[in-house]
C-alpha cells in the first residue's frame, strides 16, 4: 500500500507482511527533511530520496520515500514530521500521521 500526503489523518488496513510506503514531497536542500516520531509495531526498511520531475536542477524538490514493513496484527499510528532538525519543534513545517491496522 502506497500512501501520501493527502492520506494524512486516514486509517487503513493492511495483511501482515505487507509493505506500506509513504511517499512525502520533500527539498532537502533547504535543511527540512521528513523524520519519523513513531512507528508503533512497524519495522522501517527503507528510507530514500527521489529528486523530483526528472529535470535533475539542483536545488529542485523531490519526494521522500519510507518503507514499512507491517510485520504483526494490532494497530500502529505512523507519525512524521517535516523540520530542519538543528532548529528543534519550532521548525516543523508540517505533520503526517495515519493509522494502520495489520491483519492476517
Amino acid at each position: 500500500m502506497t500512501l501520501s500526503d493527502q492520506d494524512s489523518g486516514r486509517s487503513v488496513s493492511v495483511r501482515a507482511g505487507e509493505i506500506v510506503t509513504v511517499r512525502l514531497p520533500e527539498n532537502p536542500t533547504t535543511g527540512f527533511k521528513w523524520t519519523v516520531e513513531s512507528a508503533g509495531s512497524l519495522q522501517q526498511t527503507g528510507n530514500q530520496y527521489e529528486p523530483g520531475g526528472g529535470s535533475g536542477a539542483p536545488g529542485a524538490a523531490g519526494i521522500r520515500v519510507m518503507e514499512f514493513h507491517a510485520a504483526s496484527e494490532g494497530e500502529s499510528e505512523l507519525r512524521m514530521k517535516h523540520w530542519c532538525e538543528w532548529e528543534g519543534e519550532g521548525s516543523v513545517t508540517n505533520r503526517f500521521a495515519a493509522r494502520i491496522t495489520v491483519t492476517q
